[in-house]
């Protein structure tokens, strides 16, 4: 816990996963910060990803991701932040630099989609056979 609220972590290849970012939402996480070292030509699926998780759960997302290369790896950066309707707040592409945003924590949201509530536990059972 911290003076924010609770932080979920997921890790690269985590924000692919529904479940998981759900999980984090049930434990009651404010926003999830995503440690990428995504690279080309991927950058386009974690955009995708991450803007899902953040409107699918209501909370913002802040993925911070690896830029440069390494070997054969080209990491593609574009460390951004998202907020709980999948606004893009903030971009960083591929610069590398330090930037802030605000980050609205208790965002009002559209009563029409309010896809945490509407979600269907009963079929979570399914998910773990």
């Amino acid at each position: 816990m911290t003076p924010l609220g609770s932080i979920g972590m997921i890790i690269c290849f985590d924000v692919e996963f529904p479940e998981i970012a759900r999980t984090l939402k049930l434990m009651k996480a404010g926003f999830m910060v995503t440690v990428n070292i995504n690279m080309h030509p991927y950058e386009l699926h974690h955009h995708l990803f991450s803007r899902c998780r953040a409107m699918e759960n209501e909370i913002p997302v802040i993925i911070c991701n690896r830029l440069g290369t390494e070997g054969e790896f080209d990491f593609c950066g574009d460390s951004m932040v998202i907020d709980a309707t999948e606004e893009i707040l903030l971009s960083l592409k591929d610069k590398e630099q330090v930037k802030t945003v605000s980050l609205p924590i208790k965002q009002e949201l559209d009563p029409m989609r309010s896809y945490t509530a509407n979600r269907r536990a009963d079929m979570y059972d399914i998910l773990t056979k």
